[in-house]
């Protein structure tokens, strides 16, 4: 079996999408991961960055318009 040459993390981003986040806020949370993953900082001393970020992002958004049933 060969392995495969990408290496990392694969985060939801279609779910991260529903949330209403786009370029700017994958960067600060690519930001917060790079602070716990490679810079080693424990996550509780990050923690409150990523609770700020994830309260600006709260409600789901779906494809389907408005006032339509989700199928």
């Amino acid at each position: 079996m060969s392995r495969s040459k990408y290496r990392g993390v694969r985060l939801g981003v279609s779910e991260l999408t529903r949330t209403g986040m786009k370029e700017t806020a994958m960067a600060e949370l690519a930001r917060l991961l790079r602070k716990c993953l490679l810079d080693r900082i424990d996550p509780k001393r990050v923690m409150e960055e990523v609770v700020q970020l994830r309260q600006r992002y709260k409600t789901l958004q779906y494809s389907f318009g408005q006032g339509l049933p989700a199928y």
